[in-house]
């Protein structure tokens, strides 16, 4: 039986992705190429592109800057312990979940990373809400907040959350680093209510990958890092990006005003 080439299209709010490859029996990926299982070291820069690809979805899928979305960091004034700083996040997602109801706001989505960098501290992602009602609710520290910025379709934001070390040279940058994830430590929490990306796969002809350029679907425009190349058997694969024509930027620049910054605080630091 003839293996047959597929298409894998992952759509995750305005972001199109779409994989071509020669498929197993079993309908996998053939690997790239050896690097990616040739040691532990490569295994983790696999591990790690794919955290960020999952988390970039899951954003894109759920959150948006146009409806008023945000990042926000969550800092402390005094340092605290893990449990102090899981405690606290998980209270101060119940007092959010309690002011939306009582103000007959759409149920509270988030996506949540806790991470220890000097101090410990929470990046969020959620869903619109009053920068002057994070202060009320969140009481232990200073507040960075930023409305989302769908420029890149926030791959670089999910590089930046899933990163595992920040570079850092010298004695005081090395008391800052990143504390350094555990072994099978989630990256990330979220929201029960989060939606999924959807995936759709279908049979395609190895022409449909011969193409020296790939073509955007119908209301979608295709994004400049697309790749053609071979897997380890030697055969064909491509890949590559669209974003919807209506909410892409012109010329897929940066905006100058991708993120208006504000920093609020809650109580004296």
């Amino acid at each position: 039986m003839k293996v047959p080439y597929l298409e894998r299209r992952i759509i995750s709010g305005d972001l199109l992705e779409i994989e071509r490859y020669y498929a197993t029996c079993n309908g996998s990926k053939m690997p790239k190429s050896l690097k990616e299982n040739e040691t532990s070291k490569g295994q983790q820069d696999l591990n790690n592109r794919n955290a960020q690809k999952k988390l970039m979805r899951l954003i894109n899928a759920n959150f948006d800057g146009r409806k008023g979305d945000l990042f926000v960091t969550l800092t402390y004034r005094k340092p605290v312990s893990e449990k102090t700083a899981k405690k606290e996040i998980s209270d101060f997602q119940r007092r959010v979940r309690k002011y939306r109801k009582d103000h007959s706001l759409s149920e509270l989505k988030y996506i949540t990373i806790t991470e220890k960098q000097g101090k410990w501290h929470h990046h969020v992602i959620l869903n619109a809400l009053p920068l002057e009602t994070i202060t009320e609710l969140w009481k232990h520290g200073r507040i960075m907040a930023s409305v989302l910025d769908k420029a890149y379709n926030f791959e670089d934001l999910s590089k930046y959350l899933t990163a595992e070390n920040k570079p850092s040279k010298g004695d005081k940058a090395q008391e800052n680093a990143k504390e350094p994830r555990r072994k099978y430590a989630r990256r990330w929490s979220g929201s029960h209510n989060l939606k999924k990306p959807i995936v759709e796969i279908r049979e395609i002809k190895r022409a449909d990958i011969l193409k020296r350029q790939p073509s955007a679907p119908k209301g979608y425009r295709l994004l400049k890092n697309w790749n053609i190349g071979t897997d380890i058997q030697g055969n064909l694969y491509q890949t590559f990006k669209c974003v919807k024509l209506e909410v892409n930027l012109p010329g897929n620049k940066r905006s100058k005003r991708s993120f208006q910054k504000v920093e609020l605080h809650s109580g004296l630091i």
